[in-house]
């Protein structure tokens, strides 16, 4: 679910090997232009619109924080395809 995530880190972040525990700012070298270029290529990715409210930095410090931030957005998705 993550493979193509895991791409776009690599590529912003000029790294080869991404892990759930990787800080995006400590060890990937992220500044607020590259979270703004990552949230852009997360909602093309899984063709989702995430909600300002859920921009906070202090909710995702690492790469697990942006799964579980996917999971909660795809979970509606698929929720709301449930009619």
């Amino acid at each position: 679910m993550f493979k193509e995530l895991d791409k776009a880190l690599c590529r912003l972040s000029y790294r080869s090997v991404i892990r759930p525990e990787d800080k995006l700012i400590e060890d990937l070298g992220f500044d607020s232009l590259k979270i703004i270029e990552l949230i852009v290529a997360i909602e093309g990715i899984y063709s989702i619109e995430i909600n300002e409210t859920d921009l906070d930095p202090n909710d995702f410090n690492t790469v697990e924080d942006l799964y579980k931030l996917i999971r909660k957005y795809t979970n509606k998705k698929e929720d709301n395809n449930d009619f």
